[in-house]
């Protein structure tokens, strides 16, 4: 098995793997249908920023915006989305998320290049990563 240190840069559900391979495979199970539930449907990564739609589904902020732009439904059901819907960040889900994922919470708010982003320590980027281009106002 490879050191923790060797998956900076490895996926969610790797990170959970390589720190669940000690554990019961009653606890993998449940561990991996935690990484399932937190994933967005449409990247499929661990949900950034979480907004849940009217219908109860969550994805990503940036994922969800881009999805709402061309079609205002549900990307999971296709239930209709109101143009009214300001996209708000689902902070109990989003502080879940920051808990039991904090490296990747940590790649994310990384800014692309290098430049950009927060200012370390600020409030901001002790709660969420830099917004990007095209999410609701």
């Amino acid at each position: 098995m490879e050191p923790l240190s060797d998956l900076t840069n490895a996926p969610a559900d790797t990170i959970v793997i390589h720190h669940m391979s000690s554990a019961s495979p009653a606890k993998k199970g449940h561990m991996a249908r935690v990484l399932e539930e937190l994933a967005c449907a449409v990247c499929l990564e661990v949900c950034e920023r979480p907004t849940t739609t009217p219908c109860g589904h969550s994805f990503c902020r940036p994922c969800l915006v881009s999805a709402l732009a061309s079609h205002r439904r549900c990307p999971k059901c296709r239930a209709p989305v109101p143009a009214s819907f300001s996209c708000p960040v689902n902070t109990a889900l989003w502080n879940t998320i920051q808990l039991l994922f904090p490296d990747t919470v940590e790649r994310a708010r990384a800014p692309a290049g290098g430049e950009g982003g927060w200012e370390e320590g600020s409030p901001e980027a002790e709660r969420s990563p830099p917004r990007r281009t095209g999410d609701c106002v």
